[in-house]
């Protein structure tokens, strides 16, 4: 394989495409897609995954949000270890680590040991998918073919979501739900081979300490807030259950923010970006996004089979035009902005969104699948898709072209604690009301029409909140052309507060 010259200019003349580079930007992009799938694929599976592991009603969202918490707390731990240990490093270790987690989750007996194992996983994704990007800025010159190898990347990760839904149905109705993860092992392994064999080893690309003890202060952080959450649906507000978790999990988080700001040397989250409107506005925005389309899916999927009939394979084909319709109107994104700016794309999507989430909870005991729920998810779909350009490009302006890496880093790790944390809190709602009717003696379908039909109000809340915010923090910023920046720092290095 012909290693790749850099170009300054931004020219690719010297740049030849080999079969070695090929199979590096595959394995890379199989990679990230393994991680992120991860997330999607569990979906229809949650009913098998309840009745193989005994799972509760109200402690089946840990599925997801066990991985979700720890992937979003190691997402910037993740990247600044790559820069200090070489990202080809940490990318295989942590590969490695996935798999043997994916591995203890197939073969896992309980819901413990399944939700343990799925922490892990969380953990080894939040490390190898910077590493991912990183490795191909190392790979591929600024210009055309890293543009080139960046779109076949955010490709890979737009279709996580459909593919994800097809995979896991043809798996649960096929050899069964362990095989979700008993194949990861198989493909963790021909990535780390590729990725040995054809992506050059590189000197650490900063030196310095990585901030280990706010990396572990935030997840514990979520993580306890998450619980505490899910026991006010099991125990009640007032149950030490409930409040203890909450309480720690408030000190740790401004003890954090405390960390953060004074006393780490190399903080993960620099404070003072918060200063910059545009940036609070759009974490701000896409927490609340991200929180409701977590719990969509999870709703959804659990509507599909346990009300609507529908198997495994059903509930995945049945998803996929949502996710297909996100992945179409999101490239309307730029020309909305060029038009109405960050703060009427991201107020009009997220009204769009709430409508269609209303509506959701309208047509929740209708006795088909395409009017309960794939109609009213394309309304919702549409909406939401005006809003992942505006927030993302909204994230890094107004922010130093130096720190564009980790401000496009933070909108991650908001991306995924909003959805584990927003998922958390609505499925706990939904379960308790569902549990409350059923022990009146309600019918079990009508108990879980109800359920339903909360879960997607409390869905309607917050895209109305996203709204909100871009109307009050943002004030036409936007406008104009729309350059969408690099995902990759122009200097490398930590950033101080």
């Amino acid at each position: 394989m012909r290693k790749t010259a850099p170009a300054a200019t931004g020219r690719d003349i010297e740049f030849a495409w080999t079969p070695g580079l090929l199979v590096a930007l595959a394995a890379l992009c199989l990679a990230q897609l393994l991680e992120t799938i991860d997330i999607t694929v569990v979906n229809v599976a949650l009913p098998a995954l309840r009745a193989g592991l005994s799972f509760s009603a109200a402690t089946l969202h840990w599925v997801i949000t066990g991985y979700t918490v720890c992937f979003g707390g190691c997402l910037l731990l993740g990247g600044r270890l790559g820069d200090l240990l070489g990202h080809r490093r940490v990318f295989a270790y942590g590969t490695a680590v996935f798999a043997l987690a994916s591995l203890a989750c197939a073969l896992a007996g309980g819901a413990g040991e399944f939700v343990a194992a799925r922490g892990v996983q969380g953990v080894a994704a939040g490390f190898v998918s910077p590493m991912t990007l990183a490795l191909l800025a190392t790979l591929f010159p600024e210009g055309r073919p890293r543009t080139v190898a960046v779109t076949v990347w955010g490709a890979a990760t737009a279709v996580s979501g459909s593919l994800g839904f097809v995979a896991g149905g043809l798996l649960v109705d096929g050899p069964g739900w362990r095989w979700i993860f008993a194949v990861n092992p198989v493909i963790c392994g021909v990535v780390i081979a590729a990725v040995l064999r054809f992506v050059p080893a590189s000197a650490p690309a900063a030196r310095g300490r990585f901030d280990v003890v706010g990396a572990i202060v935030s997840t514990c952080a979520a993580g306890l807030l998450v619980y505490g959450v899910t026991q006010i649906g099991v125990r009640g507000g007032n149950s030490p259950d409930a409040l203890v978790p909450l309480v720690l999990a408030a000190l740790l988080l401004a003890y954090f923010v405390l960390h953060e700001a004074r006393l780490a040397a190399h903080p993960l989250i620099p404070v003072r970006l918060f200063a910059v409107r545009t940036v609070a506005a759009a974490n701000l925005a896409q927490f609340l996004i991200s929180g409701a389309i977590y719990a969509l899916f999870y709703l959804l999927s659990l509507q599909l089979q346990q009300t609507l009939g529908r198997n495994a394979v059903g509930t995945g084909l049945a998803l996929v035009p949502f996710s297909l319709l996100l992945l179409v109107c999101a490239g309307s994104g730029p020309l909305m902005v060029r038009y109405i700016g960050f703060r009427g794309s991201i107020a009009a999507g997220g009204l769009l969104g709430a409508a269609g989430m209303l509506l959701l909870a309208h047509t929740a005991t209708a006795g088909d699948a395409t009017r309960a729920v794939i109609l009213p998810s394309l309304v919702v779909a549409s909406g939401f898709a005006l809003t992942f350009v505006p927030i993302t490009v909204a994230a890094v302006t107004g922010v130093p072209s130096a720190q564009h890496g980790i401000a496009s880093g933070l909108v991650n790790v908001t991306r995924t604690l909003g959805g584990a944390i927003g998922l958390a809190v609505i499925a706990a709602a939904a379960s308790d009301r569902s549990d409350r009717l059923r022990g009146s003696g309600h019918t079990i379908d009508a108990a879980l029409a109800s359920g339903f039909r909360l879960g997607y109000q409390l869905c309607a809340v917050l895209p109305a909140l996203a709204a909100v915010t871009a109307l009050l923090l943002l004030r036409g910023e936007g406008r104009g052309r729309v350059r969408t920046p690099s995902p990759f720092p122009e200097t490398a290095g930590p950033v101080s507060n």
